[in-house]
């Protein structure tokens, strides 16, 4: 990969870089997206864009950054589908019916 125009940012107290527009949009990164970063031991960091995250991680924001991720890759039949089932399950775990309990 052809490096850019370098951009220098700071790291503010909370450990955030803001990354510019024109950055996000060379690298295809858009709200909402995830991005997988990883340093080595020379101290330089890459950020990526993920297509789908591994699933070694179980926390809840974890689950959900994944499913989000899978979700922007499914075609819209299989995701209506894929919504079909869902909300049945739920019904059948919560015991409701049109937001109503039976």
């Amino acid at each position: 990969m052809r490096r850019g125009k370098e951009i220098y940012r700071l790291v503010d107290g909370r450990g955030r870089v803001y990354l510019p527009k024109e950055v996000r949009e060379l690298a295809g990164i858009n709200c909402g997206d995830i991005i997988k970063l990883a340093a080595d031991q020379r101290g330089r960091i890459e950020i990526q864009k993920a297509v789908l995250i591994e699933m070694g991680d179980q926390s809840g924001d974890a689950m959900e950054a994944y499913v989000k991720a899978a979700v922007k890759q499914m075609p819209g039949p299989k995701l209506l589908s894929l919504m079909a089932e869902l909300a049945e399950m739920m019904q059948t775990e919560t015991g409701e019916e049109n937001g109503y309990v039976k």
